[in-house]
């Protein structure tokens, strides 16, 4: 079931993290349902789902919850509310962005910012989406809207089309996202295209840097 697998889960990260001063966080996504009225998932059921998870995930020791790669902000509502309402867990979020600055389903960064704010998050930001320098405006526009430190974790760039490939290297991509930390970006990572040369690069550009 659920817990079992979250349970797991969180146990594998500690492992992994032992003997480090790193922090595991239970990693949630969007459930796969569209919400209404877009689709048939009520707000309660989707609420319901994220309790399951969030007590899970904080009876198994994870020390907080990030939300990631929504582009239904109702729906990363029912989950942050569901994170506050139940569980001790703080909370951080992050919202997946088209070029346009809109996410899939029509949320703007702006909008994104103030709402993830007004509902307490510790950080808010963006992930996946597109490169770092892409989502550099992206980033910019939440800022303006928000003091709360940002989270950016963007793909290694944007793909081929042919063949889906990245060709941004690990070096270019963390200066790249080092010159975002300027904008406020506090909590840095990668996403899709990724690799652990990618981290291992951001990790040597950003050491002692405070965003």
């Amino acid at each position: 079931g659920v817990e079992e697998v979250i349970t797991a889960s969180v146990r594998v990260a500690q492992r992994a993290c032992a003997g480090t001063d790193a922090v595991v966080l239970l990693d949630v996504g969007p459930i796969g349902e569209l919400l209404e009225p877009l689709g048939t998932l009520k707000f309660e059921e989707a609420y319901a789902l994220f309790e399951q998870m969030l007590r899970a995930g904080e009876k198994a020791g994870a020390r907080g919850v990030f939300f990631e790669t929504f582009s239904d902000l109702n729906e990363l509502r029912a989950g942050i509310l569901a994170a506050k309402e139940c569980t001790d867990l703080p909370v951080y979020a992050s919202m997946t962005f088209e070029a346009s600055g809109r996410t899939f389903l029509g949320c703007r960064a702006d909008a994104a910012a103030m709402s993830l704010s007004a509902l307490g998050v510790k950080a808010l930001g963006v992930n996946c989406s597109l490169g770092p320098k892409e989502v550099a405006p992206i980033l910019r526009a939440m800022r303006s809207c928000s003091d709360l430190p940002l989270i950016l974790k963007p793909n290694a760039g944007l793909p081929d089309p042919a063949t889906g490939d990245y060709h941004t290297d690990p070096e270019e991509f963390a200066a790249a996202c080092a010159e975002l930390t300027d904008v406020g970006a506090a909590y840095v990572g990668g996403c899709c295209g990724t690799t652990p040369a990618f981290i291992a690069a951001l990790h040597q550009k950003l050491e002692g840097r405070k965003a």
